[in-house]
């Protein structure tokens, strides 16, 4: 019997990408079972652990997995990783290792479907695997396994309603500062009104739902001014996951999260704006673009040609 291990990290949008991956790598092998470990969270605090609340799927265990040749076989990797982009300055590719009847899938955040002939019984899976690609290919087993949260509160039903019952556009905003400074790109606020701004030429009655990393700092700093906005605020993670979803068109940020949102979408025919910069490296950024997509300069809001 094949398993899929997968050690999962990061926030809710990256989750899912591990998952997708997952998911392919489990089509392709005939695995039986995918066992999510979620053994990071226990020192990782910068974002929890969501997509145990989201996925409907009998085939996927969720437990903490203390394989000790999988944990050195990490350590490893992570040197390599350092070493590699110093040299480099790129992020590793997706590297492959066979030990016996265990394989090891280890990736920056490229995920590469041709290094996926001969796996072994046991599939060992770490890193980020970022891919539009794998997620367009697993995008029904997806759209039927990510569901929304089994309750909801008051204040998200609310708002659901009203997302549902209007031409509803889901703006996501990522505006801290911890990004800049660590040299990410962060849309600006014309990139945004931009946006705003084209989806209006076409359509009539928009209603703007606003989802939000710092909802103060955009009330303060009053970044929509002047427009009339709906804040997505005092709801957890994967509520607001299913309110996005729920948006019939979109405004995207450069964060996984507004990606999968607008991806996932209940709407079929949706717009969707996304800006040109996801990772700092240009070269990444061509991983998660799709073909219906409009591209924008994530800094001016003027529209790219691609």
């Amino acid at each position: 019997m094949k398993n899929i291990n997968l050690r999962i990290m990061g926030g809710l949008g990256n989750q899912l990408y591990q998952y997708a991956a997952a998911r392919y790598v489990q089509t392709v092998s005939k695995s039986e079972k995918i066992i999510i470990d979620v053994g990071g969270y226990e020192t990782y605090k910068i974002r929890n652990l969501e997509i145990n609340n989201i996925i409907k799927n009998q085939n996927v265990v969720f437990k903490k997995n203390d394989v000790i040749v999988y944990g050195i076989v990490r350590e490893i990797f992570h040197v390599y990783q350092r070493l590699y982009h110093s040299i480099f300055h790129k992020h590793a590719s997706m590297s492959k290792l066979n030990f016996g009847k265990t394989t090891y899938l280890l990736s920056s955040i490229e995920f590469n479907k041709k290094k996926l002939n001969n796996l072994n019984k046991e599939i060992y899976m770490y890193g980020y695997f970022v891919s539009a690609d794998i997620a367009q290919h697993m995008r029904v087993e997806l759209q039927n396994e990510i569901v929304g949260p089994s309750e909801m509160s008051k204040t998200s039903l609310k708002y659901l309603n009203d997302i549902q019952t209007s031409n509803s556009v889901g703006i996501s905003v990522r505006c801290g500062d911890d990004y800049k400074n660590n040299g990410w790109p962060v849309c600006s606020k014309e990139y945004y009104l931009s946006g705003i701004n084209l989806l209006k030429q076409n359509h009539n009655n928009l209603k703007i739902f606003i989802f939000a990393d710092d909802i103060k700092k955009i009330k303060r700093e009053k970044w929509f001014d002047g427009i009339e906005v709906i804040y997505i605020d005092d709801v957890d993670v994967c509520e607001s996951f299913e309110l996005l979803r729920n948006c019939k068109n979109y405004v995207c940020s450069n964060s996984s999260f507004s990606w999968w949102g607008a991806f996932l979408s209940y709407n079929g025919n949706a717009i969707i704006y996304n800006p040109n910069y996801i990772f700092a490296d240009i070269r990444e950024n061509e991983k998660v673009m799709l073909p219906n997509m409009i591209i924008l300069d994530y800094i001016t809001g003027e529209e790219i040609d691609c």
